[in-house]
């Protein structure tokens, strides 16, 4: 059990107060909102604002389309949790300790969707780093801040 001191909890206090400032206003301002309009009858097309309480909940549940797409989502929630386990459960089994060319295939193949995000999002950073083409040299050099572009990559000073 550690103790914190009293200043580590104004700093952690000073960082968090922006951050739940911010949360406020881009999560749980539009939430308390919608539901507060939830409870009128207004729309897009009739700005007016008619406080009804309860009874557009009232008719949702009533409604016969509400309930069958409950279903709709339980079947497809229940029935694709099932599909991925089994599905992950029995890829894992058959890939434990297993060598050769067509697992190690399978495996690549399996991988492939996991390392796409991150290979497209580094060569989105080369283009934009690029010293002759980079978007961020064009600025840099049209804002006056560098004389010459900057090759990001190729020079050693500018690696960690």
């Amino acid at each position: 059990m550690s103790v914190v001191s009293k200043g580590d909890k104004i700093f952690i206090t000073s960082l968090l107060i922006p951050t739940l400032f911010f949360l406020s206003f881009i999560e749980f301002i539009p939430i308390i909102y919608a539901l507060l309009y939830s409870f009128t009858s207004s729309s897009t097309f009739n700005p007016t604002i008619n406080f009804i309480c309860l009874n557009n909940y009232v008719s949702i549940i009533y409604s016969t389309f509400f309930w069958q797409d409950v279903i709709n989502t339980l079947e497809y929630g229940s029935v694709t949790a099932i599909i991925q386990t089994l599905l992950g459960l029995g890829l894992a089994i058959l890939f434990k300790d297993k060598r050769g060319g067509l697992y190690t295939i399978a495996k690549a193949l399996i991988f492939i969707p996991y390392a796409l995000p991150y290979v497209s999002v580094s060569l989105v950073w080369k283009f934009l780093l690029d010293p002759q083409y980079g978007a961020v040299n064009k600025i840099m050099l049209a804002l006056r801040l560098i004389n010459d572009p900057i090759d990001f990559f190729g020079n050693p000073a500018n690696a960690m």
